[in-house]
């Protein structure tokens, strides 16, 4: 009975691998990284996300994109609307956080990108990056203290637009 029930279970992650690789691989992270809490660890960028340079030497061409994009376009979606596992950290009422995904787990946001043509052919010479997407937020904006769903994520945050003074901080 077990092994058979095991055959089943195999089976139909291989079914979900084959047709959804992206359900599997949120199936996959759920099971493999246990949600974490406590500090976040310090990774050397240089050393371990050479990417980053190049990012970082075209910023002003992916904000520019973003900036006319802002401006021409029809707002851009709330983080929870976009996410509904955002639900505790993106609410309805006040200030929103706002996002608009170009990449998630490999897979392409079609209609997001022909809006960043440039900052999109600048991510396709960097495959090591699995998700991308523009944090947008309002003035006043707290986001409670968080971690995010899987441990086994690294984040590079890429500044293009800081409010001085001292009311903005992370």
């Amino acid at each position: 009975m077990i092994p058979s029930i095991i055959i089943i279970i195999s089976f139909l992650f291989l079914l979900i691998l084959y047709k959804e690789p992206r359900i599997f691989l949120l199936i996959f992270h759920r099971i493999t990284f246990s949600i974490r809490k406590g500090d976040a660890l310090y990774i050397d960028k240089q050393l371990n996300f050479a990417g980053s340079m190049l990012l970082e030497k075209n910023w002003r061409f992916i904000y520019e994109e973003l900036k006319t994009v802002l401006v021409v376009s029809k707002p851009v979606p709330k983080f929870h609307e976009v996410d509904r596992s955002n639900y505790r950290i993106s609410f309805d009422n006040g200030p929103a956080w706002r996002t608009l995904v170009l990449k998630a787990y490999d897979g392409w946001f079609a209609n997001n990108c022909r809006m960043f043509p440039q900052t999109c052919k600048i991510l396709k010479d960097l495959p090591e990056v699995s998700t991308v997407m523009f944090s947008i937020l309002e003035p006043h904006v707290k986001i409670p203290p968080h971690t995010g769903k899987f441990s086994g994520i690294w984040r590079y945050h890429l500044a293009l637009l800081v409010p001085t003074g001292e009311e903005c901080f992370i």
